[in-house]
């Protein structure tokens, strides 16, 4: 106790939850006994936050793409999932990953879907005991393959000018 009849003391919870805190006193031969009214003290756990970026939004069918993302905090060897799909539909599982000691991960996706269109990623990680989960979506374009006229380059192009870009 402090010259003035202040007090300070220190706890640590080691579970989530809320907790009800009083100060007592015992009292003594001049002053009489005291206690605190109740003191609420909620422990949660701490918010995360996940990105995900992609190396191109435009991409033609069957091409490679590559995904990188980082967690925030930076946790190393965490899982974290990847998914896509055509935009409102069901999501697809595309790579289970681990994060590096930086909070970083990445993949190569070798063979994108082949049907034009609006597409969404997902990169999201379940939490632990000590952090939330998260998630991040964006959006990106798989191209319609445009076949030349007669007497040109007979190899496909993709047509980019008629697609919508949706970030």
């Amino acid at each position: 106790t402090f010259p003035n009849g202040a007090y300070s003391d220190e706890y640590t919870p080691d579970q989530l939850g809320t907790y009800s805190v009083i100060a007592s006193w015992l009292g003594n031969d001049d002053y009489k006994e005291a206690t605190s009214l109740p003191a609420l003290l909620t422990v949660k756990k701490n918010p995360s936050s996940i990105s995900v970026s992609l190396d191109s939004m435009l991409i033609s069918p069957g091409n490679t793409l590559r995904i990188s993302g980082i967690l925030s905090p930076p946790l190393s060897d965490v899982k974290v999932m990847v998914s896509y799909r055509v935009k409102g539909g069901n999501w697809v599982e595309l790579a289970n990953l681990s994060t590096d000691s930086n909070g970083e991960f990445n993949y190569v996706w070798a063979n994108t879907p082949s049907v034009e269109g609006e597409y969404e990623l997902r990169a999201s990680w379940l939490g632990n005991y000590y952090y939330e989960s998260s998630s991040c979506s964006l959006s990106f374009i798989i191209l319609r393959v445009v076949n030349p006229p007669a007497g040109q380059d007979s190899s496909s192009t993709t047509e980019e000018s008629r697609m919508p870009i949706t970030y």
